[in-house]
């Protein structure tokens, strides 16, 4: 779902963005450096799946998985996604605030 897409359902539901996606209000949980905080590897392995295992329940490609489990930054699409097989927020696997400008 597209952000504006996102909004749009948001509204309809008379939600918050942050509501829709179970995001925590700043502060409150998900940055890399906070104790809690696992990555989408850990988060997998504590589940005992394979990367083929939350490719298949995720729709994310194992290229794709491998690449962030890396340390690369998913698309918000894939985030979601991720989030939604492993049963965590989107704020764990998605940080907008870790996202550097460039300019």
């Amino acid at each position: 779902m597209s952000l504006r897409n996102a909004y749009k359902v948001a509204g309809a539901f008379q939600l918050t963005i942050y509501e829709l996606w179970s995001i925590p209000p700043t502060g409150s949980a998900g940055n890399p450096g906070e104790i809690g905080f696992k990555t989408v590897r850990e988060l997998r392995i504590q589940r005992h799946w394979r990367l083929r295992d939350l490719a298949q329940v995720s729709g994310v490609s194992k290229a794709t998985l491998t690449y962030i489990e890396g340390g690369h930054i998913p698309t918000l699409r894939n985030a979601i996604r991720i989030a939604t097989a492993l049963d965590v927020s989107v704020y764990q696997i998605w940080n907008p605030r870790s996202i550097v400008k460039s300019d």
